[in-house]
């Protein structure tokens, strides 16, 4: 992902991504704004006479929780896509990642099995 200074991420944040979030009892910081065709946000941030378009979860982990490393993934603790509450991403890498997916996947078809 491109370096933002903090100022430059606090701005996308506060402008671009905070308006366009719901949040609700279950804790998650729904996104209402564009998503992909899997579900995750995106946000298009105009810079320096470019734009590029830009996963939320990712801008929001970034400013409350630091860089994301390279060959690092965010990881939906609360397996909700849209959601972009801090307290709800965690640092992982690719392989963990599918794993949990795969984990989480087996417990909805044991669960709607009975």
């Amino acid at each position: 992902m491109q370096k933002f200074l903090e100022e430059e991420l606090a701005d996308i944040i506060k402008r671009l991504i905070m308006p366009r979030l719901s949040k609700n009892g279950d804790g998650c910081w729904r996104w209402k704004g564009w998503r992909d065709r899997v579900g995750y946000g995106r946000v298009t941030v105009r810079r320096l006479g470019d734009k590029k378009n830009y996963y939320v979860h990712r801008l929001m982990y970034a400013y409350y929780k630091g860089n994301i490393p390279k060959k690092k993934e965010i990881h939906h603790k609360c397996y909700t896509r849209e959601c972009c509450n801090p307290d709800h991403l965690e640092l992982t890498n690719h392989s963990a990642n599918i794993e949990d997916r795969f984990l989480k996947a087996g417990k909805e078809i044991e669960v709607d099995r009975f």
